[in-house]
């Protein structure tokens, strides 16, 4: 009895131990963490520029980063534009959240999510815990208790150690991504081809044809968590239009039989769900000359044909996916 007993408070005084290391990193920033949050904040200052007015923005990871024109996108809709892709590691729930803050009454949300994010939502990984920890410590403490402990959970060792040495958060203003080479709008820059370095093309040449339908079909809590949020979109008036990402084309997607069935299937079942889903994911898969130094990253040239083809499928008018019709913007 002794043995249990002493086991229970050994083990009740890790876990109190361990959540007082957890805690203790909340809201200490770390330099990982700086580019995400540099680019985030040029993103929220574009949103509160157009306060009161109607807009598109823009909502994913980054291959809209890097992927869509939103200057182009303006012109073509008549509606500015915030680009409010980031990053595909913060995961489909932090993505969702985070972009409320960009959403005001009567914005069209235009969301070509990355395939992963259909799939596994539950997950964490090491991007978004340290994220979140460091720079969104709000987010953790809104969330259900359920889902606070799996950050506890999932938080590994060295990103305590790393947050408790307290590194100098310095700006960013160097590499490919950062605050220093996204514009007003939120758009990457400085992504032509001519600007890719040797590093860049390594990076590019090593990609691997991703096994999704295999690996990371979709979830029922992902499209769960995408009807909610059309839900809350609806709420203000807003609306949701997803729509495939762009991705570098590999023959196997089309002749692997698992692989076709996913992204055959994937509009069909986001529609089951009631979402406006539109386009068919092998219009956006294209050639690896494209990419600047990722299969889901255009260079500017491939973001220059890619916006184009996004206008010519979605019209001159956007409301008439979100049920306005005849109008840009609800009236």
């Amino acid at each position: 009895m002794r043995f249990w007993a002493g086991l229970a408070m050994a083990m009740a005084g890790l876990s109190l131990g361990w959540y007082v290391l957890f805690a203790g990193q909340l809201g200490r920033q770390t330099p990982s963490s700086r580019w995400v949050a540099e680019v985030r904040a040029i993103k929220l200052a574009r949103a509160e520029s157009l306060a009161g007015q109607r807009k598109l923005v823009l909502v994913s990871g980054s291959n809209a980063l890097f992927g869509l024109d939103s200057g182009r996108l303006e012109r073509a809709w008549g509606l500015p534009v915030v680009n409010g892709a980031v990053n595909a590691g913060l995961l489909l729930p932090y993505v969702l959240e985070s972009s409320k803050a960009l959403i005001g009454p009567g914005d069209v949300v235009l969301m070509p999510l990355e395939y992963p994010m259909f799939g596994n939502a539950e997950a964490l990984n090491s991007i978004v815990i340290d994220y979140v920890l460091a720079r969104d410590p709000a987010y953790w403490s809104g969330l259900p208790w359920r889902e606070r402990l799996r950050f506890l959970a999932d938080v590994e060792p060295l990103r305590l150690w790393k947050g408790w040495r307290n590194p100098p958060d310095r700006s960013v203003g160097q590499g490919v991504y950062g605050g220093h080479h996204v514009d007003v709008r939120g758009d990457q820059t400085h992504s032509a081809a001519a600007d890719r370095t040797d590093q860049e093309r390594a990076e590019l040449a090593a990609t691997r044809p991703w096994r999704y339908g295999r690996d990371n079909p979709p979830d029922p809590t992902a499209w769960r968590r995408l009807v909610a949020y059309r839900n809350w979109l609806q709420q203000r008036g807003a609306c949701l239009i997803l729509l495939p990402p762009t991705l570098l084309f590999d023959v196997s997607y089309r002749t692997d039989p698992v692989e076709h069935r996913f992204y055959a299937s994937l509009p069909v079942q986001a529609r089951a769900q009631g979402l406006v889903y539109v386009g068919n994911p092998y219009d956006f898969m294209y050639p690896r000359d494209w990419y600047f130094n990722t299969d889901y990253h255009l260079t500017a040239e491939g973001r220059a044909r890619h916006t184009g083809r996004v206008i010519s499928l979605l019209g001159p008018d956007l409301g008439r996916w979100c049920g306005w019709q005849g109008t840009t913007a609800r009236p």
